[in-house]
């Protein structure tokens, strides 16, 4: 028997949470030595966790998740864990129900593991032969693939909408993957301006009449969803630019919120079209405007699960950066980083990280 050489470490069965952990950090870092001097005090653990196919508990497992730039090893390095921690029997569509199907995505989103909804979801897109049923499942994968920063899963979601829409003759719902393609290009790095304002009038092309078959007040509704949409579009445009194109994008982004808050009374509606123009008075300077919207929005309240105290807890932190109140910013944001994190809501969880770390570091102006 060949001796084992001396401070050999111990390696993770293959395939267990610790094999991969132990990839993502030689893809990443190059070894273990410059991993555990970046995770600080849970190096101890780490070697065990290393070593064993043993997991970290979830805090330890979201130290070691920020402690990456790289959105897919994040990725690769929860899907592991959730597998090994939480093995879940399959559920066919048939043993939850068609009928529950949507609502038991959706209570997953608020258990906070929107992996596991969005397998769901793509398995039970496969199962049914309700085609209505097969284009909210696949809606629902678009917007939780999002929320995971998944954006290839998301684009072909987009895909699927539009290819059974076209196989089956529904406008409708063509529309409705032309709308979330827009949705996903916003998430995008790098996109080139020109690509954003094409994208962006091809949803207004949608606005300009109603499909066959889609009843007037229906209509309305998905027009003022698309015209918040819109705005918000604008909005992340403007957040790019400090030239006079920025005053007119956010002029543009006014009036189309304002036009998509007038359209439709409906109290679940109203809290989403609050936030975004809570967020474009912010960006325009006017902050009080911004405040007194946040108020309004508290006073109504938010739908469960909707990731709007998110968003305006960011919009919160913004304000109180502009008027130097620093120490509080901070705060905000960091709880909004790490219940970002509990949720598994990735996106905003890197919105609101960034901005923490850009105040933490002196980087930010506002």
């Amino acid at each position: 028997m060949r001796p084992k050489k001396e401070g050999r470490q111990p390696r993770a069965p293959k395939g267990s949470f610790g094999w991969v952990l132990e990839t993502a950090i030689n893809a990443e870092f190059g070894n273990r030595k410059a991993f555990i001097q970046k995770l600080g005090a849970g190096a101890p653990r780490l070697s065990q966790i290393l070593g064993s196919d043993t997991v970290p508990g979830p805090s330890l497992l979201a130290r070691i998740i920020e402690c990456f730039d790289s959105l897919l090893l994040q990725d690769q390095i929860y899907d592991s864990w959730l597998k090994q921690v939480n093995v879940l029997p399959a559920a066919s569509l048939e043993d939850v129900g068609s009928e529950n199907a949507l609502w038991q995505l959706h209570s997953l989103g608020l258990e906070g593991d929107p992996a596991r909804a969005l397998e769901l979801a793509d398995a039970w897109s496969k199962e049914t032969p309700d085609r209505r049923l097969r284009h909210q499942l696949y809606r629902q994968k678009a917007e939780i693939a999002l929320r995971l920063t998944k954006v290839s899963k998301a684009a072909q979601a987009v895909l699927d909408i539009a290819d059974l829409a076209k196989e089956h003759d529904e406008e409708s719902e063509l529309y409705v993957a032309i709308w979330l393609r827009g949705m996903i290009v916003d998430r995008l790095d790098g996109i080139p301006l020109k690509t954003v304002i094409e994208v962006h009038e091809e949803v207004t092309g949608y606005v300009t009449a109603r499909p066959a078959g889609v009843a007037p007040d229906d209509w309305s509704k998905q027009v003022a969803i698309l015209q918040r949409d819109r705005a918000r579009r604008l909005l992340g445009l403007a957040e790019r630019r400090s030239d006079n194109l920025k005053v007119e994008l956010l002029d543009q982004a006014t009036k189309l919120i304002q036009q998509s808050l007038e359209m439709v009374n409906d109290e679940v509606f109203l809290p989403y079209g609050l936030e975004v123009r809570a967020r474009i008075e912010a960006e325009q300077g006017q902050y009080f405007k911004a405040e007194e919207t946040l108020t309004e929005l508290e006073e109504i309240g938010m739908p469960e699960g909707s990731e709007l105290w998110e968003k305006s807890q960011i919009t919160v932190a913004k304000i109180k950066a502009h008027r130097k109140e620093f120490d509080e910013a901070v705060q905000i944001l960091d709880k909004v980083s790490e219940q970002c994190f509990a949720r598994m809501n990735l996106y905003h969880h890197r919105k609101a990280d960034q901005f923490l770390a850009r105040l933490l570091l002196g980087l930010e102006s506002r």
